[in-house]
């Protein structure tokens, strides 16, 4: 009985230990704007090591610290502007989850309109070239379209 009992309170031991280290670092903010910018801030950073995730998703060791980095920055007065300038010429534009159009980036932004465009012209273009394309029939097809309704007309009259 007592194994069983120094068992149980050895496993409930090791999954509080575990759900500290699963725990992420919560910060105080001084007003519900800051944390507001901390928060929106959090969505728009992409993290570097898991890629397809936001800082605020992110329990990389690398995401903590950039975590932190903006706390640290928000609570000494930076505006979010100054925060993704410093994170964008230290880490690349890579960091930021949805890039601005620039020069750099346009044709990514742009292409898949290019596309689009081409793609209507081509259909529309199709399109009329078919309209315009009559039907050519043979002069044996058409004379023998012509006997049957000759045959067709004699056979009405006769009903």
């Amino acid at each position: 009985m007592m194994e069983m009992i120094r068992i149980v309170v050895l496993a409930l031991a090791s999954l509080s230990a575990l759900s500290i280290l699963a725990s992420d670092y919560s910060y105080t903010f001084t007003t519900p704007q800051r944390e507001m910018r901390y928060q929106s801030l959090m969505e728009e950073l992409r993290c570097l090591v898991c890629q397809n995730q936001s800082l605020a998703d992110s329990n990389a060791e690398l995401a903590q610290d950039l975590r932190k980095k903006v706390y640290d920055m928000i609570t000494t007065g930076n505006d979010d502007d100054q925060i993704m300038d410093f994170l964008t010429d230290r880490y690349g534009k890579f960091i930021l989850y949805d890039p601005k159009l620039n020069y750099e980036n346009a044709p990514l932004w742009l292409l898949p309109i290019l596309m689009i465009c081409i793609g209507v012209y081509v259909i529309s273009r199709l399109a009329k070239q078919g309209e315009r394309s009559e039907a050519v029939i043979p002069q044996s097809a058409q004379d023998d379209a012509d006997a049957l309704v000759k045959h067709l007309e004699e056979r009405s009259k006769q009903l």
